[in-house]
């Protein structure tokens, strides 16, 4: 089942008011996109309409949690894309902490963190890797999502064993407890992550980051919005530091933005120093007074930002 030509935006504007609910626009994706990804959905039910679709959405809440999940390309995985991790560990992360005076913090940010398990393969990584030779009290890691489900999934850091698949026995086995089926990240892990709800394309970027991680988030986006997304993501960066993105991704035009290619390959780019200066809707702001905050607009832009 495809949709028919004479379905347009306006038919999505049930959609579009159960989405922005969570805070989310859908219109932020690409219409081809948000089309195929619906009409997956709606071939797996058997359902031929929209109209009716959007019926079969009201009456089972479980379908447009799994709908939501679909059209944000859920597919977070421990250490995803093992070769650019290892590349990322031998020549990236180095370089990354030794640009750093010991006294100051490092800050990494992991925009669409989903249920954590990129924030928690950083972490992983830090201390298996660097855990002789950095103050776990200067590292801080934010890892933000748009989805609240997600998020309280990352913030309790339990997991399945299935859940597990990327990551390396010996750290499953070092760093993660287990009860019965289930397997918890340890304190010490999540002691230097942050999570909390953030849109990429509408609140404030948090500043100063010196890493920034953004992979498999443009991809989805609708084409006319990366522009804004990079000029972000651009802003929240220190002059000198780094972005990853995803392996589809790294075909931007980085200088248009602000950016250079970082390393000899893969998905890096490192912010230039430039004298043009972007529109951007972000401001300057004391990141622990946000992260202390819940619910302070009316349309829960900013909600439950808390570890």
């Amino acid at each position: 089942m495809v949709f028919q030509n004479n379905e347009t935006e306006n038919d999505y504007a049930i959609l579009q008011r159960i989405f922005y609910s969570k805070g989310f626009d859908i219109f932020d994706y690409s219409l081809p996109y948000i089309q195929h990804r619906i009409n997956g959905r709606m071939s797996a039910l058997e359902i031929s309409s929209i109209r009716d679709y959007e019926k079969y959405l009201f009456s089972n809440t479980n379908e447009y949690k799994l709908l939501f999940n679909v059209i944000l390309g859920k597919g977070s995985q421990f250490f995803r894309d093992p070769e650019i991790w290892e590349y990322f560990r031998q020549y990236i992360l180095p370089k990354v902490l030794d640009n750093k005076s010991p006294d100051k913090e490092i800050k990494i940010w992991s925009v669409g963190c989903a249920s954590g398990e990129e924030a928690f393969s950083l972490a992983l990584m830090l201390f298996d890797s660097f855990g002789n030779y950095i103050d776990k009290n200067k590292i801080m890691i934010y890892a933000t999502d748009i989805d609240e489900s997600e998020l309280r999934i990352a913030r309790n850091g339990t997991f399945l064993l299935d859940q597990l698949s990327g990551l390396p026995d010996n750290l499953r086995d070092q760093y993660f407890l287990r009860q019965g089926d289930l397997y918890t990240i340890n304190d010490d892990i999540r002691s230097i992550i942050t999570f909390g709800r953030h849109n990429i394309l509408i609140d404030p970027p948090i500043t100063n980051i010196d890493l920034l991680l953004c992979r498999y988030v443009l991809l989805y986006l609708d084409p006319s919005l990366i522009p804004k997304a990079l000029q972000n993501l651009r802003y929240a960066l220190n002059n000198g530091g780094l972005l990853w993105l995803g392996k589809g991704e790294r075909h931007i035009d980085s200088n248009k933005y602000g950016f250079k290619p970082f390393g000899n390959k893969w998905c890096f780019f490192k912010k230039q120093s430039i004298q043009k200066h972007y529109q951007t809707s972000a401001i300057d702001f004391n990141i622990k007074d946000f992260l202390s905050q819940k619910a302070i607009t009316d349309n829960n832009i900013y909600q439950d930002i808390y570890q």
